[in-house]
């Protein structure tokens, strides 16, 4: 029977309620997501509210006014549960911002170590083609050159190295989702590393005098 006087009350505040707090929304908050997260919360802490506010002012008036203390006391609730609400949504933003920045910095992250594994990628293909045109070198001249690009060759993997490591440590403080899209990159430069490795091997090999040619020269002196 009370909540049957109430309801009427309660659903005029709380519409009034509703409209004064959406149009005093930060203008950062009219926007969507931000603009449904404010207005969600406010209605909820409003309703809730006014709902309190009214049974409340109800209860407490006196006979012939309750009808009164029922609107001013749901007008209370219903502005204190729209600033709670209002206080809420802030917190919610807040965080939406702070995903949102955390998704800006993962992509950022990431396109800086594509960058990087394309660098590696196209220096390891460069290498591989330099180490065949070796073979067309007297062997003299094949390990002169064998010798400088493995030094070159030796102080790009140690950095690509250095790079794995850091990753390996950045991932492991990365949360399930975006650790798995970083350690994608991991596994490229991985995948360069071992091709860089195997481009160092041939080159050593080049590097190395031919084993038994002073000999050679002496059976044919």
């Amino acid at each position: 029977m009370m909540m049957n006087r109430i309801r009427p009350v309660v659903t005029a505040v709380l519409v009034a309620a509703i409209l004064t707090g959406c149009a005093t929304l930060p203008a950062g908050g009219r926007n969507n997501p931000e603009r449904e997260i404010f207005i969600q919360a406010m209605m909820a802490g409003a309703a809730v509210g006014a709902g309190v506010g009214a049974a409340a002012g109800y209860a407490v008036a006196g006979k012939g006014r309750r009808a009164t203390g029922a609107l001013v006391g749901g007008l209370a609730g219903a502005v204190a549960g729209a600033i709670i609400g209002r206080m809420t949504a802030e917190a919610q933003v807040r965080t939406l911002h702070d995903y949102q920045m955390d998704n800006r910095r993962l992509a950022a992250l990431l396109q800086t170590a594509q960058q990087r594994n394309q660098a590696v990628a196209q220096y390891n293909q460069q290498l591989e083609r330099e180490i065949a045109g070796l073979k067309s070198k007297d062997k003299a001249m094949r390990g002169q050159i064998a010798s400088a690009k493995l030094k070159e060759a030796r102080q790009n993997r140690q950095a690509v190295q250095r790079a794995m490591a850091d990753r390996r440590e950045l991932a492991g403080k990365l949360a399930a989702p975006q650790r798995a899209q970083y350690e994608q990159t991991l596994n490229a430069l991985q995948h360069e590393d071992q091709r860089l490795e195997q481009s160092i091997t041939r080159l050593t090999e080049m590097e190395q005098p031919v084993v038994g040619g002073a000999g050679s020269d002496r059976r044919r002196s």
